[in-house]
């Protein structure tokens, strides 16, 4: 039985089930309706989510706008958080650095059962950071207690700094993307330096960053990781995204129209949906996988389809559809009626464009393998330079791609002490690239100890 969140079927195999070989149209059907089946099972298992507490010290630490610790902040954002998730939700709870507070203080405090607002909230009370924090070790273990459930396995990970216990929180992060385990990470104020080094945790796995800067921004980043990791996709409208993203510091336009398939766009096959991302409406589909979500209208609770594809085809009766798109910041969403005569295209526009940027040495034009590239909304200009808002992806290394929502953006590249700053404009459909050069040069010192001579 295939996967729901794999299924796609070639021009081939669609020619085969209409009876292009001699099959009946009995037969297209009852293989359909298996198909169909065997997806509503597999949607069937509720998510599992892992909520990843820090208990270091400075959680005990105040941030801009409160005079309230992060960890009040926090475990109210979290409490609001569970009141969104849906019922049959699968919610566990893991800390770090809150009984010894040393790099191996880690505990899986409650495992991922039904939902139960006061049983996580329960532990939450007493929790006291004391230490260190040992997160990359909280990852990896959290992981581990999700390993026996089925369908979508998340960590919501809370943190207010990066791992101090001189663990690789991205080679954990590969480790839990082959595991099938996705990773939305809450930073609470966490410095420049700090969301490069955690960046690729989401990145790798397939989840999304949050930095909540000042406590305003606490609670409605925390509800919208545990909404993604509850497998929500639905159910926000056009006002509320925008509403969030600007409390967030993160900028995610949600396109939401109601209307028939884009006219461009043609398939052979039988009846069924296939789904093409757009970066602007008229645009050829994109070639890489996004991430898709499909539910029937007014049922944004029961997901039939979730998973990272490029252009997916899903077999399901005739009736009306939300279908979401997603690559990075960007995000789309359309309303189809899928009829059962026809192919029915759902080319959802994501309104974006994306950016390659390349650092490279500006004397030599060797590109920087330990570089750190940023890039970040732009805001009003002040004295001549746009204002820099939160970042809103993170590149390790020399180059790197990203799809951004149309509009201005700061880039910025760092090698040590040395940085440089691009101000580019990304429409919607295009696909742009940049080389920002850095004027530095590289000191290396060396200690020698030298022999004494002996009298």
């Amino acid at each position: 039985m295939p996967e729901l969140g794999s299924f796609q079927t070639t021009k081939e195999q669609w020619e085969a089930m209409v009876g292009c070989r001699g099959r009946s149209v009995l037969t297209v059907m009852l293989a359909m309706l298996t198909a169909i089946a065997g997806g509503t099972a597999m949607a069937a298992d509720p998510p599992a989510v892992m909520i990843v507490l820090d208990g270091s010290g400075s959680m005990w630490g105040n941030i801009e706008g409160s005079r309230l610790n992060k960890l009040t902040l926090v475990r109210d954002g979290i409490r609001r958080g569970l009141a969104k998730m849906g019922p049959e939700t699968r919610v566990g709870l893991a800390g770090f650095g809150h009984r010894r507070g040393d790099c191996g203080d880690v505990e899986v405090m409650l495992p991922a059962e039904k939902l139960d607002a006061e049983r996580i909230m329960a532990p939450l009370g007493p929790y006291n950071p004391k230490g260190r924090g040992p997160l990359t070790t909280a990852m990896r273990e959290a992981a581990k207690s999700l390993a026996g459930q089925q369908g979508r396995r998340s960590l919501v990970l809370i943190n207010d700094d990066a791992d101090n216990c001189q663990q690789d929180a991205c080679a954990a992060a590969a480790e839990l993307k082959s595991a099938g385990v996705i990773v939305h990470v809450v930073g609470v104020g966490l410095k420049p330096a700090d969301l490069a080094k955690m960046a690729c945790v989401p990145q790798t796995t397939g989840g999304r960053m949050f930095n909540a800067a000042n406590a305003e921004q606490v609670a409605p980043s925390l509800e919208e990781a545990m909404r993604l990791a509850a497998g929500d996709g639905g159910g926000a409208t056009p006002e509320q995204w925008r509403t969030s993203t600007q409390q967030t510091g993160t900028q995610t336009p949600t396109q939401t129209s109601t209307q028939r398939p884009t006219a461009a766009l043609s398939v052979d096959g039988p009846a069924g949906l296939y789904m093409r991302a757009l970066l602007a409406p008229k645009t050829e589909p994109v070639g890489w996988p996004v991430r898709w979500t499909v539910y029937r209208e007014g049922e944004p609770g029961r997901i039939l389809y979730d998973a990272r594809a490029a252009s997916p085809t899903l077999p399901v009766p005739a009736g009306r559809y939300v279908v979401e798109a997603r690559d990075g910041q960007a995000m789309g969403s359309l309303t189809v009626d899928v009829g059962d005569a026809a192919p029915t295209i759902a080319g959802v526009p994501l309104n974006a464009g994306t950016l390659a940027v390349k650092a490279i040495a500006q004397r030599t034009g060797a590109p920087l393998t330990d570089a750190t590239i940023s890039i970040s909304e732009a805001g009003p200009a002040t004295d001549g330079k746009p204002a820099q808002g939160a970042p809103l992806a993170f590149i390790k290394g020399a180059e790197g791609s990203a799809t951004l929502p149309a509009g201005r953006y700061v880039v910025r590249v760092e090698q040590g002490l040395v940085r440089a700053e691009r101000a580019v404009v990304v429409p919607a459909g295009s696909q742009g690239r940049i080389e920002v050069p850095l004027n530095g040069a590289r000191v290396v010192l060396t200690a020698v100890l030298a022999k004494l001579k002996s009298k």
